[in-house]
């Protein structure tokens, strides 16, 4: 799927099956993008479980796609 900030891919991390996203360059070219994209999984964190919410598992940033 397409989402504001980029695409979710599905995919698997061991067992589990998982959503990916990967922000879209608009964003990337953006000063405050490193500094939001790493503020957005602490909030996520604090959430409370939520059957609508999808459990952050983990992020990582990654600006030269490697």
């Amino acid at each position: 799927g397409h989402g504001s900030q980029g695409t979710i891919y599905s995919s698997r991390w061991g067992q589990r099956s998982v959503a990916v996203k990967v922000a879209c360059s608009e964003l990337l070219l953006q000063e405050t993008f490193p500094a939001t994209f790493k503020r957005s999984p602490e909030i996520e964190l604090q959430l409370a479980p939520h059957e609508n919410i999808v459990r952050l598992l983990g992020w990582a940033f990654a600006p030269d796609n490697k």
